[in-house]
C-alpha cells in the first residue's frame, strides 16, 4: 500500500486542520510539522465534518451513473430542509438490495474545505465524512465520542454526527427508522479524554473503550472501498482544479500559437513543394530546348551531367569542348526567360547556330544586346514574323 496522510478539517479556525501519516504496511508514523512537507509521496485523503454531511440512501432503477446523478436530488428533495441546486450530491456503489448510498453536502462548505486544503498546500484525492472512517462492524454500529461531538457509523457507507450531550436522543431515532438495512446487535463505542456519555438507557449492549487518540483511529479504518467520498470520481483536486483555471488561457494560447505554426509549416512546404516543381519543369525544358534530339527526359539534372559529360570526353573527334561549354554557359542565361525558346541548337566552326521562338522581332534584338553583354558576338542570320510570334536563327561565337 503507499503510504497515506490522513487531514481532518476540524471546522476549528484557530487549528483548522489536524493530520496522522501511515506508512506502506499501514501503521502509523511521525509527521512533519505541516501537512504540506507531510504529504510528500503519500495519498493524501481528507475527513470532513460529518456534522454537515448527511448520508441516506435511495432505490431508483435507473442504471447510467449519470442519470443516476440527475435523478437524486429530485428522488430526495422531500427530505431535504434546503434547495436542491444548493446541495452537493455524491453517490457510491449500488448494493446487493438496489440501495445506492448518497452523500449530501452544501456546495459552498465543500468549496470552503477545497480552499482550505488548497491554502495549506494540499491536494486531496478524496474528501470523506469523518464518521465513515470509525470502523466498521456488520452486526454492530460504531460511536466515537470526543471533544463534545458523537460521530457514528450505522453502515458500510452510513453515519451521521450530532452534539454528544444529543447522543441518545439520535441513537433512539436512527435505530427507530426503518430503512431496510439490518438492526444492529450492539454499540461500539470509543470514548475520548474525559468524555462519559449517558448510553444506560439504550436497548442495545454496549461495548466500551477508551481512546486517547481519535483521528489515529479514524486514519486506521478509513476504507475509501466503502465510504463514500464528496468530490465525483475522476475530478482533481481544488488545488489542480484552480491551476487548471489560472493556466487555461495560457493552455488556449500555446495551443493557438502550436496550430499557427504548423499551419505555416504547411504553407511553407506547398509553396516549396510548388517551386520544385516549377523549376524540374523549367529544367526539363532547357534540356529539351539545347537537346531537342533526346526526347522527354525523366532526369534532365542528370541527362544534362551525361551530356556534357559526353561533349567533354569528345577530344580530336569533334569540336573543342571548352569552347562548345564556354558558349553554352553564356549563352543559357540569357535565354533562360520564358519569351525564349530554343527550338534548334548546332556548333560548328566555333560557332553557335540557334534557331529561336520568341513573342516578337523585338525580343530578338533583346536576346541580341544581352548576348553582347555577355561577351558573345551575335549574327542574325534570319528574323520573320510567324503565328503571333517570330521565329529566328542566330551565329553566336566568342567575341574575343
Amino acid at each position: 500500500m503507499r503510504p497515506r496522510l490522513i487531514v481532518q478539517l476540524t471546522g476549528n479556525a484557530e487549528h483548522p486542520l489536524d493530520w496522522r501519516c501511515q506508512d506502506s504496511t499501514g501503521s502509523l508514523v511521525a509527521a512533519a510539522e505541516t501537512p504540506a512537507e507531510a504529504a510528500r509521496g503519500h495519498r493524501v485523503m481528507a475527513l470532513v465534518p460529518g456534522t454537515d454531511v448527511l448520508t441516506t440512501r435511495v432505490h431508483l432503477p435507473v442504471r447510467n451513473r449519470q442519470r443516476l446523478l440527475r435523478a437524486v436530488p429530485w428522488a430526495l428533495e422531500d427530505r431535504l430542509s434546503e434547495d436542491v441546486d444548493t446541495l452537493h450530491f455524491a453517490v457510491g456503489e449500488r448494493g446487493r438490495d438496489g440501495g445506492v448510498p448518497v452523500a449530501v453536502v452544501a456546495r459552498r462548505l465543500l468549496g470552503h474545505w477545497e480552499e482550505t486544503l488548497a491554502e495549506a498546500g494540499l491536494a486531496a484525492e478524496q474528501l470523506y465524512p469523518d464518521y465513515l472512517a470509525l470502523p466498521w462492524h456488520k452486526d454492530a454500529w460504531t460511536v466515537l465520542v470526543s471533544d463534545g461531538l458523537a460521530r457514528v457509523r450505522t453502515a458500510a457507507a452510513r453515519g451521521f454526527a450530532c452534539d454528544a450531550g444529543n447522543l441518545a436522543l439520535f441513537l433512539e431515532s436512527a435505530l427507530a427508522e426503518d430503512d431496510g438495512e439490518a438492526t444492529p446487535e450492539r454499540l461500539v463505542v470509543y470514548l475520548g479524554a474525559g468524555e462519559d456519555p449517558e448510553l444506560a438507557a439504550q436497548p442495545l449492549p454496549v461495548e466500551c473503550h477508551r481512546c486517547e487518540d481519535p483521528l489515529a483511529l479514524m486514519a486506521l479504518h478509513l476504507d475509501p472501498r466503502s465510504a463514500v467520498g464528496l468530490r465525483p470520481a475522476g475530478v482533481g483536486s481544488g488545488r489542480l482544479a484552480g491551476h487548471w483555471r489560472i493556466w487555461r488561457a495560457a493552455a488556449v494560447l500555446l495551443a493557438g500559437v502550436v496550430l499557427a505554426d504548423a499551419a505555416n509549416n504547411w504553407l511553407t512546404y506547398y509553396h516549396l513543394e510548388a517551386t520544385a516543381a516549377d523549376q524540374q519543369a523549367e529544367m526539363e525544358r532547357i534540356f529539351h530546348d539545347s537537346f531537342p534530339d533526346a526526347g522527354t527526359p525523366l532526369y534532365p539534372r542528370r541527362q544534362m551531367e551525361n551530356r556534357l559529360q559526353a561533349l567533354r570526353g569528345s577530344g580530336d573527334d569533334g569540336p573543342p569542348a571548352e569552347a562548345l561549354l564556354t558558349l553554352l554557359q553564356r549563352l543559357a542565361p540569357a535565354t533562360a526567360g520564358r519569351e525564349v525558346r530554343l527550338t534548334s541548337l548546332g556548333y560548328g566552326g566555333g560557332a553557335l547556330d540557334v534557331e529561336i521562338s520568341v513573342p516578337g522581332l523585338q525580343a530578338v534584338e533583346g536576346l541580341k544586346r544581352r548576348l553582347e553583354e555577355r561577351g558573345l558576338e551575335v549574327e542574325v542570320r534570319s528574323a520573320d514574323n510567324a503565328g503571333g510570334g517570330a521565329n529566328a536563327r542566330l551565329d553566336v561565337r566568342d567575341g574575343a
